[in-house]
């Protein structure tokens, strides 16, 4: 937190764990996919398949839920992924395809 001067005091019971892994690692899905297409569209932000997607449909969720609330600040740490968007092309066109 201090290398981006962020003043912050994070416990680890600050810390909790969701299971948003959309089942399990590699494994595509609908939901998923269109998270993907839903933020590059509106925010110009790619996010892999096997990781960041899944993430942000699950911080999409729980603002949803009210678990966190709208309109608060929250911090998405986006840890790239960007080359396995291309491992995953043919399994997602199919997905968009779909529509």
């Amino acid at each position: 937190m201090e290398k981006y001067r962020l003043k912050a005091d994070v416990k680890s019971e600050d810390i909790v764990v969701y299971d948003y892994s959309f089942g399990g690692y590699g494994v595509l899905s609908k939901k998923v996919v269109d998270i993907m297409v839903k933020v590059a569209k509106t925010e110009g932000l790619l996010l892999d398949p096997v990781y960041t997607a899944k993430a942000f449909a699950g911080l999409i969720d729980l603002v949803r839920k009210g678990v966190v609330e709208q309109g608060s600040q929250v911090i998405f740490i986006h840890t790239g992924g960007y080359p396995i968007i291309f491992q995953y092309s043919e399994e997602v066109w199919k997905l968009i395809k779909k529509g």
